[in-house]
């Protein structure tokens, strides 16, 4: 390669602008460079698969291993530190609506106020900002509902958010936690909601594990289906996370493994149904397909 440094900004150009033809929105501005002492980055895009593309074609294209590019600062990673990345406070009445796109009606999550949120895109022009909510979706929500804020402290700072790699401990209770979830018996389900009013089945599960434990789980079911333990099908317990698939639309599904008396239950927000519902162990199995078990919390004894 007679110009390495040149290659690189030409093939970083062309990735950018590929990015840009495909998505209406792109968050980038990381700025990359090479020489003797190797790869170089400053700057930022949004979200870890556009880092890990940049890493795998400079990777690629200068003949190095992936670890020897470096990684350019991730804005939605919730470990980034607070102070790279913009801040909103949301106020206002009723829940933020977190829509897919700039002006789709495609619901993903909601959250209710007052919070703080991450902002990456607010201009005056468009009608919603793309941010980021407190259990890490990234969206887009109604800009009006948005007020600067300028943290001292990071705003993110004392939440707890469920473990990856191991069981969380909590000062909450699963009779709590049923009784939280039973008393949603009979309530719509709603494709990306997340309110005691009406929720999808992850949005039930996150909305009633956090209200019980203050422990915060992803919104997206693949995402909560990575945190706590894997559970045996035969070891499934009361306060574990039930993992299936409907055997018809192969949807993924979430409910929350409860006890009813001397029996085994799953409360969970069913599509098919249009509510919040309990059934026996064995009957939600029966309908669906068993995909994982998972052991999120160590629940206190009353």
């Amino acid at each position: 390669m007679a110009d390495p440094a040149a290659s690189l900004a030409q093939r970083v150009a062309q990735h950018r602008a590929d990015l840009h033809a495909r998505y209406p929105v792109v968050i980038d501005d990381s700025e990359w460079g090479c020489d003797d002492a190797g790869v170089s980055v400053r700057g930022s895009v949004l979200v870890s698969s556009q880092a890990l593309a940049y890493q795998k074609l400079i990777g690629d294209l200068l003949g190095v291993a992936l670890a020897e590019v470096p990684r350019p600062t991730v804005l939605s990673d919730l470990a980034t530190d607070y102070r790279a990345v913009q801040w909103g406070s949301v106020g206002g009445e009723g829940a933020l609506d977190l829509h897919s796109g700039p002006d789709d009606d495609d619901l993903q999550t909601q959250w209710i106020p007052p919070c703080a949120v991450r902002v990456f895109l607010n201009e005056p022009a468009r009608s919603r900002a793309l941010a980021q909510l407190p259990d890490g979706t990234v969206g887009w929500v109604d800009r009006r509902r948005l007020a600067p804020l300028s943290p001292e402290t990071d705003p993110w700072g004392e939440l707890r958010r469920a473990s990856v790699d191991g069981v969380s401990e909590t000062d909450g209770t699963l009779d709590d936690a049923a009784r939280r979830a039973r008393a949603r018996l009979g309530r719509p389900y709603r494709w990306g909601g997340n309110t005691e009013q009406s929720a999808d089945c992850s949005g039930f599960v996150q909305s009633v594990v956090h209200q019980a434990a203050g422990v915060l789980l992803p919104k997206n079911t693949r995402d909560q289906m990575k945190r706590g333990v894997r559970v045996g099908k035969a070891a499934i317990e009361p306060g574990d996370l039930l993992f299936v698939r409907g055997r018809t639309k192969n949807l993924m599904h979430v409910g929350l493994v409860l006890r009813a008396e001397d029996a085994v239950t799953v409360v969970h927000s069913c599509l098919s149904r249009e509510r919040v519902l309990e059934e026996s162990l064995e009957e939600f199995l029966e309908r669906y397909r068993f995909t994982a078990a998972r052991r999120v919390l160590r629940w206190r004894t009353p």
